[in-house]
């Protein structure tokens, strides 16, 4: 299995990072607000009466600053914004903006903030857009403001037309002594967008008056034979082979320069991708000068060894000989839990899969409030986990935003995206206990796990045990258990969503004819509901495992929930839960 499953939900294909603009009186900050054109009059904004942008924009402060969703589905406009602040030091942070269809004269940006721009995001899959695109911007002239970042925002270009520069994150701040950060922005490309002659890729660009620094830029290029101007400004490269691109095909010509300095470059498939043979080369980069020197980089694709080189203004893929690679020797199917007595929070394991090598693991966990929250880490697939040993797995771990909750009736996928959070080992040490290291969002930690009521004993009946998804939504799922031997009528179902931020969120329903739910026929399951609360992410991580509060666990039933099997790979999902009802149909992947 080349692809992550969980981008493989509804037919997405996977991105190793994730996805991922210039303002007068303060104004009170409001809640966030969502809004789309046709439909939301356009703002005066700086001398012009055609721009997109939250209310209170026009005073060169938008209304809210933070999470704020800016849609253009058609029409013309001048210019996108997703929150703008002109005015002050505060930030512009976590705004989206998505342009579908109608076309944009003067650019577009997720957020624009005086000094701070953090976390915006620019989506393109239809329309045409001209001027500049900023997945975040930042533009000081304030002498007594010396400090400007833009940093994890992000521009994804999937269809459409671009006929601009674009930037992931952009970081001006020109004032005496000023200092400029660009950090930690994403410029992802897919599909077949068409771009124009002054296309340039810039992952983070800063202008600093004594210090200008551009760090952890990441370009996710997903496409085959794309032509750009420029690519300059990235710290890390992650081709990802469709299978469109031929052997001695091009990914991206780039008609003037581009810069690999010190650049990190890793490969791997989007979706299927192509048919590897060995000695097949692959064009990553054709660019009419190629700058900065290159160490070779190996590794393997699809059990292949590949080497990436440098050669005259190219950027090579060879493919090497086939390569054996370390796997599991058990089937470690089932929940697995802390050993130490925590409450509440585990991972769900399925290996299950044609592909008898391939794991996929939903921790569900809390974030810094103390929410249900959760994470995936999944493979082996290149640069997403790989086995590197018998039973050892180690991955990066992605935490996932998506459509509100109660707009679910009508999901809309250009509303997902991703982002790598940190990396995990997972260590199974028996058939029933693991050991479990984590580094992810600021917290460190390796515990002891167990697997939740024993193993299963050769010849189980594994039943309806896997991951459950609807055909044509994303990233979301149900992960079906039954896997306990001391019931096998038990049906342990953490279901993996999103609240009404968009933000992961994560439900459960369980039991076996118990005051959780019940089998109401041989393949009629019916449940109640429960959301969770528990411990605040930040505590969970010291290594004695003492500050983990089980007496911060707390749960409500908020609906029901009702699976009927119409065969061991296909089910129908009813539920009523937080105010919302809904009828899908599902099927097990494999």
């Amino acid at each position: 299995m080349k692809q992550s499953l969980f981008h493989f939900l509804g037919n997405a294909t996977r991105a190793l990072g994730t996805l991922s603009l210039a303002f007068f009186f303060a104004v009170p900050a409001l809640a966030q607000e969502t809004i789309a054109y046709p439909g939301f009059p356009l703002q005066f904004l700086l001398g012009y009466a055609d721009s997109l942008a939250p209310s209170g924009s026009g005073t060169g402060k938008s209304n809210s600053l933070s999470g704020n969703s800016v849609t253009l589905n058609s029409g013309a406009v001048g210019d996108v914004h997703g929150g703008i602040n002109l005015n002050d030091a505060d930030p512009a942070t976590n705004n989206r903006v998505f342009i579908k269809g109608g076309s944009v004269s003067r650019g577009a940006e997720g957020g624009h903030g005086v000094i701070t721009s953090t976390g915006n995001s620019v989506t393109v899959s239809g329309g045409t857009v001209n001027g500049n695109i900023n997945g975040g911007h930042t533009l000081n002239g304030d002498a007594a403001l010396t400090t400007a970042i833009a940093a994890d925002n992000s521009v994804t270009i999937s269809g459409g037309t671009v006929n601009c520069p674009v930037y992931g994150g952009y970081s001006d701040n020109p004032v005496t002594g000023g200092t400029a950060t660009a950090k930690n922005n994403t410029v992802t490309i897919r599909g077949t967008p068409t771009f124009g002659d002054n296309v340039r890729l810039y992952g983070g660009f800063a202008n600093g008056d004594v210090s200008s620094v551009s760090t952890g830029n990441t370009l996710n290029f997903h496409s085959a034979e794309l032509k750009v101007h420029e690519v300059y400004f990235f710290q890390n490269m992650n081709f990802y082979l469709p299978s469109t691109l031929a052997a001695g095909g091009t990914a991206l010509t780039v008609t003037e320069a581009a810069d690999i300095a010190g650049v990190t470059i890793k490969v791997g498939f989007e979706g299927a991708g192509p048919a590897l043979q060995s000695g097949n080369r692959y064009i990553l980069i054709a660019a009419g000068t190629l700058h900065g020197d290159f160490q070779p980089v190996t590794g393997t694709l699809a059990g292949y060894a590949y080497t990436v080189a440098k050669e005259g203004n190219s950027l090579v893929l060879t493919i090497g000989a086939r390569q054996f690679v370390p796997g599991p020797t058990k089937n470690y199917n089932g929940q697995w839990v802390s050993a130490d007595g925590e409450g509440e929070w585990g991972l769900t394991v399925l290996t299950n899969f044609s592909d008898s090598r391939y794991i996929f693991v939903p921790w569900y966990t809390y974030d810094k409030s103390g929410k249900a929250s959760w994470y995936v880490f999944q493979g082996p697939v290149e640069d997403y986990g790989a086995w590197t040993a018998n039973d050892t797995f180690e991955a990066n771990v992605y935490r996932y935003k998506g459509p509100k909750w109660n707009t679910h009736g009508s999901y809309n996928n250009a509303e997902c995206s991703d982002a790598v959070v940190g990396t995990v080992k997972l260590t199974f040490t028996s058939a029933t206990t693991a050991k479990f290291k984590y580094t992810v969002e600021g917290e460190e930690r390796e515990i002891n796990l167990e697997r939740l009521w024993g193993a299963p004993g050769a010849g189980w009946d594994y039943k309806y045990t896997g991951q459950w998804s609807r055909s044509g939504e994303k990233q979301w799922g149900l992960t079906v258990l039954m896997t306990f031997p001391v019931n096998p009528k038990y049906i342990f179902v953490p279901w993996y969503t999103y609240d009404n931020n968009g933000n992961a969120q994560w439900y459960l329903f369980q039991g076996a004819d118990d005051e959780f739910g019940r089998w109401t026929s041989d393949n009629v399951f019916e449940g109640e509901v429960r959301r969770y609360t528990g411990p605040a992410w930040d505590t969970h991580g010291s290594y004695d495992n003492s500050s983990y509060d089980n007496s911060k666990i707390d749960y409500k039933v908020v609906g029901t929930a009702k699976l009927t099997f119409d065969s061991p790979t296909t089910a129908k999902f009813e539920y009523n839960v937080d105010n919302a009802s809904r009828t899908v149909d599902l099927v097990k992947l494999e």
